[in-house]
């Protein structure tokens, strides 16, 4: 514990199995619980589940390079917004489906949600927004899943409402608001 202040980031997440239900991808493999990032080191990890836990594989590992994820951080300035996982009381985003899991990166007028279905078969669910938490005008919204090489291909949505989640899989979904 003395080192803690010493430690950037964590390598926990080498040889896990990321076929786990969502409390052991909190508990022993995020690194969340000690407030450090943690990297998905065996066989590239899970992008989709690792990203409700803002975790990418680690570049020059096994996988495909997490280059891709990390671009689209850069595109919607990730760095810039604040995180709010499925496991906080106060997340602004829900969903009705157990299986699906989300966590928010709230932004002043955008937001990124990731999406991942921790379950082994297809899953539908419709995610539930409070607009007064995250700041927004609830009217005035759009939805885009955009294109990722490697991780999810470009889609407009009008709601949230139904999505089918494949399994083991998820999307990054961009909400842009106008105050």
């Amino acid at each position: 514990m003395d080192l803690f202040p010493y430690i950037d980031q964590l390598w926990i997440g080498e040889d896990r199995n990321y076929n786990t239900p969502p409390d052991y991808w909190l508990v022993e493999i995020s690194g969340i619980p000690f407030g450090i990032p943690s990297q998905m080191l065996q066989g590239g990890g899970n992008p989709w589940r690792g990203m409700v836990y803002g975790m990418t594989n680690r570049a020059g590992w096994t996988g495909a390079p997490p280059n891709h994820i990390w671009n689209f951080w850069d595109r919607y300035d990730i760095k810039d917004k604040t995180m709010a996982g499925y496991w906080e009381a106060d997340n602004p985003i829900t969903t009705d489906n157990d299986s699906v899991k989300t966590t928010v990166y709230k932004g002043e007028r955008e937001s990124v949600i990731a999406v991942a279905n921790f379950g082994s078969t297809d899953q539908i669910c419709s995610l539930h927004i409070n607009y007064q938490q995250l700041g927004y005008n609830g009217s005035a919204i759009h939805f885009m899943i955009p294109k990722i090489e490697g991780y999810q291909n470009e889609r407009q949505l009008d709601h949230l409402d139904h999505l089918t989640i494949p399994a083991g899989r998820g999307y990054l979904i961009v909400l842009s608001a106008e105050k």
